[in-house]
Order: C-alpha cells, then structure tokens, then sequence
C-alpha cells in the first residue's frame, strides 16, 4: 500500500486528529498552569504591597495620630521627640518583592509599573530603616535618662537635653521629624502602586482575578467586621458538601440559616 493511500485512509485522518488535539489540549494545560503562576506570582505582589502599607500606616497612626490628642492634653503643648513611643513586635521580618517571577509585567502595556513596584518597596524599606533607627535611638535616651537621678526633677526641654546629651536629643527629634513627614507619603506611594500592579495584572489577564488592593481600618488584628461575606452560591455549597460528609457519618446537620432565624425570635 502506497503512502498516499495511507494518508488519504480514514483511519490515519483520525489518529492525526487524535495526536492534533492531544497536543493542543497538552499546549493550552500548559499555557493556563503557566498563566496560573504568573497570577499567584502577581497576587503575591500585591499581599507584600498591602502588608508594607499596613506596617508603615498602622505605626503612624498609633504613634502620631491617635495618642498626639492625649499627649496634648495632658502636656499643654506639643509632645516633645521622646514621648513618642518606639516600634515594638515588628520583629526581624523583611518584605520584599520577587521581581524575578514578574517578568510578565514587562510585556504588559505599561512595563514601567514594575520600576514603581521597585520605588515603592525601597519607600517601605526606608520607612522601616527609620523606625528601627528611631527604636534604637528611644532606648538609649532612656538607659541614658535612667542612669542620671536628676532626670526626676528636669522640668525643662533643655534640662532634658543636658542628662541625654543634645547629640542625642538631636538625632533623636530628627528622626521622629522623619518619620511624621515620611511615613504618611511612603505608605501612600505603596497604596498608589498596589492599585496600578492590580490593574495592569488585570488587563494583561483578562480572565485571571487579582487580590484587590483597598486599604481598611481596622480596630484590632483579628477584626472581620470590615471584611465581606462569600458569595451565596460558595455558602450553599459548602453547606451541600458538610452535609454530604456527615450524614456519610449519621450525624445532624443544622440547617446554615438556623442560627439566624433563632437569634431572630
């Protein structure tokens, strides 16, 4: 059988069909796992972005915003550098951005976006630069005032300046000078840069979804009041699956809507 009748027969027509679609349907699992990491790569971005901007944000206002009113009050005036309290609990960590799984950003229409990516981590990091130097500086005007038995009975800044030393008062009133005018502009720069990765991302994939980038306030760590509910078909869902486990297991499923209709009563 010559080669042409083989290739015109109807048996070879479907396996090179077969093989076609096998290697397109292999082509398109790797072009969306490939598309997969490129967006957990970019939703990773933003996560480190919104905690830099909580960190920098959630300082300035504990320190500079919430305690001033008080501190006010209570001196009369404006609180002097040391009665600003240093940063505690931050620890060792560093946030930082993996540039090297964003190389998808530099094919976008605004490859520019991943330079101010950049821009906005080093305005994270000098923040933290400074609010670490402003802790260091915090302690040792305090071993410094502590040792002195004098500084019981200093009533005046320049009493204050002559048990720590001006050198030190200076770099420390510099410092909290730093950070009052620095803070507010890094975090917002983060904030800006956060929402313009997010919609590049979202225009370069247009069927991926992305972290949304919107800051909140919150009253404490673990408070959920600010955050949404899952859509109502996740939630019957979920409920139609706890149920299928358990009555695999012969245990009572209380109806999701029971505890509500309760408190009603």
């Amino acid at each position: 059988m010559s080669f042409w009748n083989i290739a015109g027969s109807k048996e070879f027509a479907a396996a090179l069909g077969g093989a076609g679609a096998a290697f397109l349907l292999e082509a398109m699992r790797r072009w969306w796992a490939d598309n997969s990491k490129k967006q957990a790569s970019i939703n990773m971005a933003l996560l480190s972005l919104s905690q830099m901007y909580t960190v920098l944000k959630n300082y300035h206002d504990q320190v500079f915003v919430d305690a001033r009113p008080a501190l006010e009050k209570e001196l009369g005036h404006d609180p002097p550098p040391f009665y600003y309290k240093a940063a505690i609990g931050t620890g060792d960590q560093q946030l930082r951005i993996k540039y090297e799984e964003l190389g998808s950003l530099l094919r976008s229409y605004d490859p520019d976006v991943l330079s101010r990516l950049l821009a906005a981590e080093r305005c994270y990091l000098s923040g933290r630069a400074l609010m670490d130097e402003h802790a260091l500086l915090h302690r040792e005007f305090q071993r410094r005032a502590a040792a002195d038995p004098s500084t019981a009975t200093a009533s005046t800044i320049g009493a204050i300046k002559g048990i720590v030393g001006p050198d030190l008062y200076g770099q420390l009133e510099a410092t909290v000078e730093g950070l009052q005018e620095g803070l507010p502009k890094d975090y917002a720069t983060i904030s800006t840069v956060g929402r313009q990765v997010r919609e590049v991302a979202r225009m370069q994939f247009p069927v991926r979804r992305f972290v949304g980038f919107n800051p909140i306030e919150r009253t404490d760590v673990v408070d959920i009041s600010v955050v949404g509910k899952p859509a109502s078909w996740r939630m019957a869902l979920r409920w139609i699956v706890d149920l299928v486990r358990k009555s695999m297991k012969e245990e009572s499923v209380p109806l999701p809507w029971a505890g509500a209709a309760m408190k009603e009563r």
